[in-house]
């Protein structure tokens, strides 16, 4: 199981678990933009935050951190997201 998923702006998603430190590009990962996706859709309606990410941080069962490139944020809680999703976006780096 993860710890943390990073997904880098620059292409590369970062799976850390207790016993892997994994960092693949993207392209290996299909469901990265569909977990992008669904972070963004989650954003709160006064925030300036744009599709353009820096980095998304999700931390297994506590929140996901979304940062786009002009230094917005927004936090989301893990539980209003679908951990299933996010579980096959962790399988995807964890195979690649």
């Amino acid at each position: 199981m993860f710890k943390t998923i990073h997904i880098f702006g620059y292409g590369q998603d970062q799976l850390i678990s207790e016993t892997q430190n994994k960092l693949v590009n993207v392209y290996l990962c299909p469901k990265t933009q569909d977990v992008v996706d669904m972070v963004y859709t989650l954003k709160p309606e006064d925030n300036a935050a744009t599709l353009n990410y820096r980095n998304i941080n999700i931390f297994h069962d506590l929140f996901v951190d979304y940062a786009d490139e002009e230094g917005n944020r927004f936090r989301v809680e893990y539980s209003e997201l679908d951990s299933d999703l996010i579980n096959q976006l962790s399988m995807e780096i964890q195979n690649a």
